[in-house]
C-alpha cells in the first residue's frame, strides 16, 4: 500500500487530484468527482493510514461541502497558524501557471524568482511574511532595480494565486513599493540603422529584424511570430498570449509604412525559421553591418523614434502592447528630435515603398 496526498484545484474539468510515489517517481491523477477519487484512493492507499482516515472523517463531517468553499471560509474567518507554508505551494502554483500556457520566458522568471524566495522564506507560513521583511529581502538581492522589481511581481502573483484558493489572507508584495530608479537606455542612430538594413537586404531574417526596428516588437515576440499571426490585408499583427509579458492575446495595427516593405520582400524562410536560427542570424547581421548591438537596442530605438516622429503617445503605447503610458513616458519621451524620428521611419526597402 502507498501513501498519497489529495489536492483539489478549482476551475479544472477534473478538479479532484491524488498524488503518490511509485517506483521512486511522483505520480498523479485527477477525477471529475470526489467519489471517483475516493474509490481510486482505496486501490493504492492504506485505509489504516492516519492521514487517510483523517481525510475521510473530515469529509464525513463537512457533509460534502465543496472544499474550496471551506477554504474560503477558513481564509475569511481566520487562520490561526498564519496560512500555508510557502514551499508547500510552489509546485502547485507553477503547475497551474504552466497549464495556462505562459511563455518560456515567464516560466524561467517564476522558477528563478520563486526559488530565491523559498531559500529565504520557504519554511515561513504565507501570512507571517511581513512587507518590511520582503522589502529588505528584495533590496538585498544583488541585481538591478528592474530585476528586483520583477522578483516582487512574481511573489505578488504567487500570493494572489494563494489568496484565491484560501491559502493566505495577506499579500505583502502589494504593499512593498518598487525603487524609484530611472534607467538609461541606448538607441541606435538613424545612420546606423540605415547601415544595418542596407547591409542585410538579402538576409533570411530581415523581416523579423524589421519587426523589432520598425514594428516596436520585443525580441521575444519577433522571434516567435508565425505566418498566421500576420494580417497582410489589414496590416496588423496578432501577438499570441505566450509572446507577451502580460500573457494576453493582443492584436495591434497602425504600424509605420516602411515596416511592411521590409516584411513583404523578406524571403519565405524568414517566417518559418526557428527561434535559435533567428538569434544567430540577427547576431550575424549586426556583425556584417559593423553596427554595435546593445541589449534591446532595436526595441528601444523604435519606441523612442516613434514617439518623437508621430507625437501620438496612445499609438506608440498600443504598438508597444503596453496598457499604460508610464513606462513609455519614463524611458522614451524626449530622447530624439522629431526630424530624426521622421528620418528613422523613412528607411524603406530599396525595391519599393508599399
Amino acid at each position: 500500500m502507498k501513501k498519497f496526498n489529495l489536492r483539489t484545484v478549482s476551475g479544472r474539468k477534473r478538479p479532484y487530484g491524488i498524488f503518490w510515489i511509485e517506483d521512486g517517481k511522483r505520480r498523479s491523477k485527477y477525477f471529475a468527482t470526489e467519489k471517483e477519487r475516493q474509490v481510486f484512493s482505496r486501490s493504492i492507499g492504506s485505509p489504516m493510514d492516519p492521514a487517510y482516515r483523517e481525510w475521510i472523517e473530515f469529509r464525513r463531517r463537512t457533509e460534502g461541502v465543496p472544499l474550496q468553499d471551506i477554504l474560503n471560509c477558513w481564509a475569511m474567518y481566520g487562520q490561526g497558524d498564519g496560512g500555508e507554508i510557502v514551499e508547500n505551494l510552489i509546485e502547485q502554483f507553477k503547475e497551474e501557471k504552466w497549464a495556462m500556457g505562459i511563455s518560456d520566458d515567464m516560466k524561467t522568471q517564476y522558477k528563478n524568482h520563486l526559488s530565491r524566495f523559498v531559500k529565504s522564506f520557504g519554511t515561513h507560513r504565507m501570512d507571517t511574511v511581513t512587507p518590511m521583511e520582503l522589502s529588505r529581502w528584495l533590496r538585498s538581492l544583488p541585481y538591478s532595480p528592474v530585476t528586483r522589481k520583477n522578483h516582487r511581481k512574481s511573489i505578488r502573483s504567487l500570493y494572489n494565486w494563494a489568496a484565491d484558493r484560501g491559502y493566505c489572507r495577506k499579500n505583502p508584495a502589494k504593499i512593498v513599493k518598487d525603487e524609484t530608479v530611472v534607467s538609461d537606455i541606448e538607441i541606435i542612430s538613424v545612420e546606423d540603422c540605415r547601415k544595418l538594413f542596407e547591409a542585410n537586404v538579402g538576409s533570411h531574417a530581415i523581416g523579423r529584424l524589421a519587426l523589432e526596428a520598425f514594428g516596436l516588437l520585443r525580441y521575444s515576440s519577433a522571434k516567435r511570430l508565425r505566418p498566421g499571426d500576420i494580417n497582410w490585408e489589414e496590416r496588423g499583427i496578432t501577438l499570441p498570449a505566450a509572446q507577451l509579458k502580460t500573457s494576453r492575446r493582443t492584436y495591434v495595427d497602425g504600424h509605420p509604412d516602411n515596416l511592411w516593405g521590409w516584411m513583404h520582400y523578406a524571403p519565405k524562410e524568414c517566417w518559418t525559421m526557428s527561434e535559435r536560427r533567428y538569434q544567430e542570424e540577427k547576431r550575424k547581421m549586426f556583425i556584417r553591418s559593423g553596427v554595435k548591438h546593445p541589449k534591446n537596442v532595436l526595441r528601444h530605438s523604435a519606441c523612442t523614434y516613434h514617439y518623437a516622429a508621430f507625437k501620438n503617445p496612445g499609438l506608440t503605447a498600443s504598438l508597444m502592447a503596453h496598457t499604460n503610458l508610464r513606462t513609455m513616458e519614463q524611458f522614451y519621451r524626449g530622447r530624439a528630435t522629431q526630424s530624426d524620428g521622421v528620418a528613422y521611419f523613412e528607411i524603406y526597402h530599396p525595391t519599393k515603398k508599399l
